[in-house]
This record gives C-alpha cells, structure tokens and sequence, in this order.
C-alpha cells in the first residue's frame, strides 16, 4: 500500500508542477500587456522587451502544453482505426506507432539542445534575461514527451525494442546536433575539471567505436557502417 501512495506522488508531483507553470505562463501573457497599458497610462513608459518576452512565454505555453497532453495522452496520434484491430496485431501497431513518436521526439531533443547552447552568446538577451532560460523548454519539453511515448508502448519485450531502436534512428538522423552538444559538453568538462575529465569524456565515446568528432557511425557488434551524409 505504500509503495503504491509513493507511486501515486511521485507522478502527482511532477504533474503539479506542469500544471503550474501552465497556470503561470497563460497568466502572464495578458499579464503583461495589461500592465504595459497601465505604465504607459501612469507613467508614460511601457515594459521594456515586454513583446519579447510575451512571444517567447507562447513558446514556454506551447511546449508546456505538450507535455501535457502527452501524459494525459490526448495529444495528435497515428491512431486512426487501431482500436478495430484485435491482439496482438493491435499492440504491434501501437509498438510502430510508438517507435515513430520515439524517433520524432528524441530526434528534436537532440536539436534544440544543440540550438540551445550553439545558437546565442552570452550577451543575447530578452530584457536581463538569458534567452537560453527561454528556449530550454525546448529539449526539456522534447524529453519528456519522448519518455511518455516511450512508456505508452505495450509492456515487454515490444517496449524494449521499440524505445531501443527509436533512440538509435533518433542518434543518427541527429548525429551532427548531437555532435555540436557534445562539444559544447567538452568544452564545459575542460573549464570547470581541468583536461582529464574532457579527455576521458571522449575516450569514453570512442571505446563503444565511434569518435564524435567525425561523422561516421560505426556499431561494431554488427559491423554496420552508417555515413551521415
């Protein structure tokens, strides 16, 4: 019984906190412009930055709002037709499905998390704000919708290999945003730890047969060679 009440909190938990920075973001967008009437009407200035930061907490409303739905499962699906199958066929057909939003999903989050540390410099801001605190919704929203169409797929086997081959398209059509972060990573290691945590950062991607400075993939347990054209 308890282990069941710490399972029941701990997915309450991080819903809670959804739900509350979707209550908070969609408060503040008509926020906003109210206020920067008032100040214009009072004291003669608006915000500054206020449309900058209004179009990027739609960004935050967008993503937060696909968290959402992807827990509540109520998000855009190929479902069309699937609950006429019937087992096993059907759990199949939800494994493919999964396997695609897998790919999709975890495909984007290596992108916007190359986006996130390749794209601004320190000084781009919105207002004092890092626009980097802005976009991190980004990869953060793209994660853990992948996660949940990870756990949607049937249990098993079909979970496994869906979620494993899903990462693994996911990497490859990914690989040059993957290989961006990943230097950005290696620069942080050198800065913070010194040359050794770098090194070994890299050495560690090079025992499982690939060098992430280069573009080609190679899985030796198959002998398989991919060319990231």
């Amino acid at each position: 019984m308890a282990d069941k009440q710490a399972a029941i909190q701990a997915k309450t938990i991080p819903h809670r906190i959804e739900n509350f920075v979707a209550i908070m973001v969609l408060a503040l967008i008509p926020l906003l412009p109210l206020m920067e009437t008032i100040a214009r009407g009072i004291f003669k200035t608006g915000i500054p930055h206020s449309t900058g930061y209004i179009q990027h907490l739609v960004l935050w409303v967008c993503f937060v709002s696909g968290m959402i739905t992807s827990r509540e499962d109520r998000h855009l699906a190929l479902s069309v037709g699937v609950d006429l199958v019937k087992e096993p066929l059907r759990a199949w057909i939800v494994a493919f499905t999964g396997l695609i939003a897998v790919t999709v999903t975890t495909t984007l989050f290596f992108s916007s998390l190359s986006f996130v540390f390749n794209a601004f410099g320190e000084g781009d801001k919105i207002g004092f704000v890092p626009i980097q605190l802005f976009v991190i919704v980004m990869p953060i929203g793209f994660a853990v919708m992948a996660v949940r169409f990870m756990l949607r797929i049937p249990s098993g086997i079909k979970r496994w290999v869906a979620a494993t081959l899903g990462v693994i398209l996911a990497v490859g059509i990914g690989w040059y945003s993957l290989v961006d972060f990943l230097k950005v990573a290696a620069e942080g290691l050198l800065l913070l730890f010194g040359r050794e945590p770098a090194e070994a950062f890299f050495h560690f991607f090079r025992r499982l047969g690939f060098d992430p400075w280069d573009s080609d993939l190679f899985f030796r347990g198959t002998g398989v060679l991919i060319r990231i054209m």
